[in-house]
């Protein structure tokens, strides 16, 4: 019990230096905070359909859509040239709408190794998209320029306050890994994170076991 405790009492510093600083570590398909604005997004026979109280806009992208994260008035998506076909297109294309409803748009070809992913989870902020595959890699893609880093070994991630939380296997081992800080868990095997409160509450489960983290 004491040594749990300290191990929650060492995280929370943790959370409590890094939540002090400003610093970079660029939450899924789906929406960050499209409650807060009574907006809610959802794909429907592969177009994204917004829907504003009793109105339903389209927001047209081209071929269909296959994932898509909205993170405040940005939205980020994939997509396939293919009309009907899903994760198995050859070719694949990750976009970016500013200020939803707005002319700006960017797209650019995933990179080929990318589009033979089978995406779990796609979520994206300030610029940065990431995607955990079926083979738990995270994936890191940098849209200003397209540049793509692979992490090994990751069970699930999310952002908290725009700052990467990844949950990572180190043999039958998890782990936490704050903005490069490590700390060992109690569960094992194959985890997630399930959810978090007050974004320093983190909520992980194993196949057989819950862990809480403060």
């Amino acid at each position: 019990m004491a040594s749990k405790l300290n191990k929650y009492f060492f995280f929370s510093l943790l959370l409590l230096k890094f939540l002090s600083h400003s610093i970079y570590a660029s939450g899924i398909t789906g929406s960050e905070n499209s409650d807060k604005y009574n907006i809610r997004y959802e794909i429907s026979n592969g177009i994204i359909v917004r829907i504003d109280k009793r109105i339903t806009d389209r927001l047209e992208t081209g071929g269909r859509v296959l994932h898509f994260y909205n993170a405040g008035s940005d939205l980020y998506y994939i997509r396939s040239d293919d009309p009907v076909e899903m994760e198995g297109a050859e070719k694949k294309y990750i976009g970016f709408i500013r200020n939803i409803g707005e002319e700006f748009r960017f797209e650019e070809v995933l990179p080929r190794s990318l589009s033979k992913f089978v995406i779990k989870k796609f979520f994206a902020s300030d610029g940065a998209a990431y995607i955990i595959s079926d083979d738990n890699s995270l994936v890191r893609i940098g849209l200003n320029n397209m540049d793509v880093y692979v992490k090994k070994n990751v069970s699930d991630a999310v952002l908290i306050e725009k700052k990467l939380l990844i949950l990572e296997s180190s043999g039958s081992s998890l782990l936490l890994n704050y903005n490069g800080v490590l700390l060992p868990l109690s569960i094992a095997g194959k985890g997630r994170i399930e959810r978090i409160i007050d974004n320093r509450i983190v909520f992980l489960k194993s196949e057989n076991d819950t862990e809480v983290v403060d």
